[in-house]
């Protein structure tokens, strides 16, 4: 049996006087929007018309549309492997301060995933407004929703998914300069686009330009950070920034912008939180069908064919990953640590990790035989599956890449299983390529083969986002 697929600024006293924060629900302060017809940017686009700090937090599935079910938080740290099921804590109420100074603003999150890695875009500039301006800053919960969701939107708009974020408030998407990554992660410094918004009756054209954030990177915490300069009307440019972070079963985001005195703060503020709010419902689906079931199935191929042993199949994946290197995959394997860590390595499939034989050195580049881990991970249906690091020995068969890791795998409490093997090495263009063999029972099927194969080359694409990182940060030779 065989299958084969190729997925190839200065503040005037008036306004620095009007220091205001308050508290509101978030569908509560949406604002109704007159229809009137934008005037359009040049070039033109096609209107709508109107209608109307540095530690990880606790993290779960539980209540995340699309992510993983069973991980709950625990009170001081990640996840602790919990009963499936468990309330996520309840949303906070968003926050807003206008005009505020920035010691005064409430702290939002710190820390900022890559973006754009190894881009070289423009820094975020300081405001340029013809007049004074007014900072504004919002701080909201978002239940039900991952980090790594957010970063996918930035790169990845058009007009129907910018009009979907805001039905009645965007009217019109356009890019002036488009991302060189579409289907990536990330913000691209550079890339700029013309939008058409309508803000308390009142229709603005807007001009955003992609920068690099002011905040480091931290690769602790599953989070990101999105810097642009835009212009409001031709004014500007003024800085914006958005920056997220996980929040037990959800995101906290806050934003921070800069406004032309003369234009309603409040409004703006309620505009920018609104949208916000909008994004876990349609964000999940999109991510999971364009991202994790799209793109990441176009890098690299799979195949499946009866195994060197009756009643098995061996499935082999091949593909490139960018951003990393084969000492970084050497060192991961006994520092994949916590359930926290494995989240991140699939966010939409991986459950929860626990080491039940812990690897006794991790600061080496060289995986553990004996060491023993146990997942419950997602691959058409939940399960709980034990993975033991064997000796490189006893690998059974040929090997094309120097670097690799090697286990014995079984479903939890039986005998039924098989064994894994990744192998790896520097690929001339920059990052690593991987081939990836397991070999399964064939009374598992082959739509559950076929869908390992889909697992595998989409968990190891996701590493090259924050592995990097914490590579850099935690080892030490």
């Amino acid at each position: 049996m065989h299958s084969t697929r190729p997925h190839g600024v200065g503040l005037s006293r008036a306004a620095a006087a009007a220091l205001l924060v308050v508290s509101a629900n978030v569908i509560g302060c949406q604002t109704e929007s007159a229809q009137s017809p934008p005037q359009p940017l040049s070039p033109p686009i096609e209107p709508k018309q109107a209608m109307g700090v540095r530690s990880p937090q606790p993290e779960g599935g539980a209540g995340i549309p699309g992510a993983p079910q069973g991980a709950t938080p625990s009170a001081d740290g990640p996840p602790d492997g919990a009963a499936a099921g468990a309330a996520a804590p309840p949303a906070s109420m968003p926050t807003r301060n206008i005009g505020g100074s920035a010691a005064a603003m409430p702290a939002g999150p710190g820390a900022a995933a890559p973006v754009a890695p190894g881009s070289d875009g423009p820094a975020t500039s300081p405001s340029q407004a013809s007049g004074p301006t007014v900072p504004v800053e919002v701080e909201q919960r978002l239940d039900g929703l991952r980090p790594e969701l957010i970063d996918f939107l930035w790169n990845n708009l058009d007009s129907s998914r910018f009009e979907q974020w805001a039905p009645d408030a965007h009217l019109a998407f356009a890019w002036e300069k488009a991302p060189s990554a579409v289907g990536d992660l990330g913000a691209e410094p550079g890339a700029t686009y013309r939008s058409t918004e309508q803000v308390a009756e009142q229709t603005h054209e807007l001009l955003v330009t992609y920068t690099q954030p002011a905040s480091p990177a931290d690769p602790v915490i599953a989070s990101g950070v999105v810097a642009a300069d835009v212009m409001i009307d031709g004014d500007g440019p003024m800085r914006w920034e958005i920056a997220y972070e996980l929040d037990g079963g959800g995101t906290l985001v806050h934003q921070s912008f800069e406004l032309p005195e003369g234009l309603d703060a409040m409004a703006w503020a309620q505009h920018l939180e609104a949208r916000i709010a909008r994004l876990p419902m349609f964000l999940p689906e999109w991510f999971q069908s364009a991202f994790v079931e799209g793109e990441l199935l176009t890098r690299g191929s799979s195949e499946v064919n009866s195994g060197a042993v009756a009643g098995t199949f061996r499935v082999v994946v091949e593909q490139r990953i960018k951003r990393l290197t084969p000492e970084m995959m050497d060192w991961w394997w006994d520092n994949i640590g916590d359930t926290y860590r494995y989240q991140r390595w699939h966010p939409t499939a991986h459950t929860s990790f626990e080491w039940i034989t812990a690897p006794k050195s991790t600061n080496d580049l060289v995986y553990e035989p004996g060491a023993v881990q146990r997942v419950v991970e997602t691959i058409d249906t939940s399960a709980s599956l034990d993975i033991t690091w064997l000796e490189p020995s006893g690998v059974p068969v040929p090997l094309t890449y120097e670097h690799f890791v090697y286990g014995s795998t079984a479903l939890t409490g039986t005998p039924f299983g098989g064994f894994l093997l990744h192998e790896y090495d520097a690929d001339p263009d920059g990052g690593i390529m991987m081939k990836s063999t397991f070999e399964i029972p064939s009374l598992a099927g082959m739509p559950f083969a076929e869908s390992l194969a889909d697992h595998c080359q989409q968990e190891m694409q996701f590493l090259q986002y924050f592995v990097p990182g914490l590579f850099e940060l935690e080892y030490d030779p």
